[in-house]
């Protein structure tokens, strides 16, 4: 999660975050790519791709849901 996530329709592509981050009163943008891969067994899985190194300082995340909090795990990532 963060603060403000914009969603725009499209085929999985990591969006033109730049354009975002240019708008007044913003002060960072992270792309992010959500998809679904077929597994075995008729299983399926979401994917997520997400630039970390962007990330780091506006993802919110559940304190239950990490050992430590979300800005050195996703620093580790980067």
């Amino acid at each position: 999660g963060a603060p403000v996530r914009v969603l725009a329709a499209g085929d999985g592509e990591l969006g033109r975050t730049d354009r975002y981050a240019a708008l007044d009163h913003v002060r960072s943008a992270a792309p992010a790519a959500r998809t679904t891969l077929a597994l075995s067994g008729g299983r399926s899985a979401t994917v997520l791709a997400l630039d970390t190194a962007h990330a780091a300082g506006s993802v919110l995340l559940r304190g239950d849901l990490a050992a430590e909090p979300v800005r050195p795990l996703l620093t580790k990532l980067t």
